[in-house]
């Protein structure tokens, strides 16, 4: 079976996906990925093919690209963000992927929930979809809200498909959806295609290692922070976490990106660390506490390993996982508006006191090792592939 991949060019939305792609692999099926051609090397990296499609951008840096990023508001980012997946981007990547398709003859084609190419090129070229749902399932009311089932109209009947007015279609066959039991908003029902799936971490392609200081963590509580790799250059907030926690009775680790120099943070005290990046597949078992603006992966990883968490929510759907999370009990939230040296540091003291946190947690880490794994998807795509178009 010859599976393609297609996703945004950045980690959030390819590193989800490469436990299912290795699962593939293993199993002896043959597995390349769809995406723009400067994030081919990082494909690359991880042991896949890469095929170059659609526009030269990067996620992590889209100024590059497109220049009037810079300067945008949080909130405007994440409308342009949108803008670019399914309307600039999309007809870019469109006839690049289907021509990539026609080459490459994939039996199934996987697109992550937010790469929307993927679903119109596996109609128009008679292949099963799958989407790999790497965020909460949102009703389709909100991209009609932006007007992008009128820009996917007009693609598909430039293509000789039906009109899809209610964007249903873009969904394909089976929707994998890759989050804790429990999690998914029960006033937003899924799919009768969804199938449950556990989310896998995966996050560390060059095989780093934990610096040497890690070993000294351990006597007072460790508290982690991350902004992700497309919302770490937000002003304020690194420097709001510093000041609030800096001379707290904990061990902080902060990790700005690889786009950030720790030196510009100037001198801390010893028990803080700065990194531009640390696996946290390795470093959470070490937490007590996860700071995170709410990007998918960092939220998955700590509740794969049983970490409470504290949202500071930055762009995207960062609120809706927030909230989800809050309703589980693992976390608890400051909205930027409210994050001041002061609140920052009553919320972690709380938290860190409170130890019902760590209790829900742990029962959240142990529902999803419980939960069907990239095996489970490779039977699907295997079952899929078997079936044909619907």
């Amino acid at each position: 079976m010859k599976v393609l991949f297609t996703t945004q060019p950045a980690a959030g939305h390819f590193n989800p996906l490469v436990p299912f792609a290795r699962a593939l692999v293993e199993a002896g099926h043959q597995v390349a990925f769809a995406t723009s051609r400067p994030y081919c090397a990082t494909i690359e990296a991880a042991g896949f093919q890469a095929i170059p499609v659609g526009i030269d951008w990067l996620e992590s840096a889209p100024e590059t690209s497109f220049p009037e990023f810079e300067g945008l508001s949080v909130d405007a980012q994440t409308g342009y963000f949108l803008n670019i997946f399914y309307n600039v981007g999309l007809k870019a990547m469109l006839p690049d992927l289907v021509a990539a398709g026609r080459a490459f003859a994939p039996d199934v084609i996987v697109r992550e929930y937010w790469e929307p190419a993927g679903s119109l090129a596996a109609e128009i070229l008679g292949v099963p979809l799958a989407t790999a749902g790497i965020s909460l399932f949102y009703p389709t009311d909100m991209l009609r809200d932006f007007g992008f089932n009128q820009m996917l109209d007009a693609l598909r009947i430039e293509h000789g498909l039906p009109p899809d007015p209610g964007m249903i279609r873009m969904y394909g066959d089976l929707y994998l959806h890759i989050l804790p039991t429990g999690y998914q908003p029960e006033n937003i029902p899924l799919l009768p295609i969804s199938q449950p799936v556990r989310p896998c971490i995966f996050d560390n392609i060059d095989g780093a290692k934990l610096p040497a200081w890690t070993e000294q963590l351990g006597d007072v509580p460790t508290v982690y922070a991350s902004l992700g790799t497309v919302f770490n250059s937000t002003p304020g907030i690194f420097e709001a976490l510093l000041e609030g926690l800096r001379d707290e009775p904990i061990h902080l680790v902060l990790t700005v990106g690889r786009n950030l120099d720790p030196a510009r943070f100037g001198p801390q005290p010893a028990n803080v660390h700065i990194e531009p990046y640390i696996p946290q597949s390795l470093m959470f078992e070490r937490c007590d506490l996860v700071i995170t603006h709410g990007g998918y992966n960092t939220v998955m990883a700590a509740l794969s390993m049983g970490v409470p968490m504290l949202f500071l929510p930055v762009g995207g759907d960062a609120p809706f996982q927030a909230g989800c999370c809050a309703q589980l009990g693992v976390a608890t939230s400051i909205v930027p508006a409210e994050l001041t040296a002061e609140t920052l540091r009553a919320q972690v003291r709380q938290m860190l006191a409170e130890k019902g946190y760590r209790e829900r947690a742990a029962a959240v880490k142990q529902a999803i090792a419980a939960m069907p794994g990239p095996e489970h998807v490779v039977s699907l795509l295997e079952g899929l592939s078997q079936k044909g178009v619907a």
